[in-house]
């Protein structure tokens, strides 16, 4: 059986070569991110820190606000120097957290996972969506739509 397909399109060379060869090595800290709270489709999260606030790399800073909606980590420590709109990627202003680096990249303490296999369904459900961890096969956002994930 032969695979059904289109004739043409692009097919662009993946150039490889470039980095095929060099070491990976660690990206530095940026000055400060910009942690947009539209990520997808669904519902903007909600805030859940002021300017003024310390974080730390992985504290939630936006609590899921929707059905189709997922809540957000900082990305690197430091001070929540602005919450305003930024320019999303789409080209559109968005409501974002903006966080300055303090230099430190201090992370929050992880839970103890020991027994984690052990969970029952509805708590791991709760865990991964707490955890800002979005499923789906496509370019939707879903997490908090616990009825159709099942471990």
């Amino acid at each position: 059986m032969r695979l059904k397909t289109f004739p043409g399109g692009i097919h662009p060379h993946d150039e490889k070569h470039y980095s095929s060869s060099a070491p990976i090595s660690d990206f530095p800290t940026p000055q400060r991110v910009i942690i947009h709270l539209s990520q997808h489709i669904g519902a903007p999260s909600t805030p859940i820190v002021q300017v003024g606030d310390e974080v730390l790399k992985g504290q939630k800073i936006a609590e899921a606000s929707g059905f189709v909606s997922i809540p957000q980590h900082a990305s690197i420590s430091g001070k929540v120097t602005r919450i305003s709109k930024f320019m999303h990627p789409t080209g559109a202003l968005s409501m974002g957290i903006e966080i300055t680096s303090d230099g430190q990249n201090k992370s929050v303490e992880m839970i103890d996972d020991n027994g984690w296999l052990e969970l029952d369904t509805e708590e791991m459900k709760a865990r991964i969506a707490e955890a800002g961890i979005s499923m789906g096969m496509g370019g939707r956002g879903i997490s908090h739509d616990r009825e159709a994930f099942t471990p």
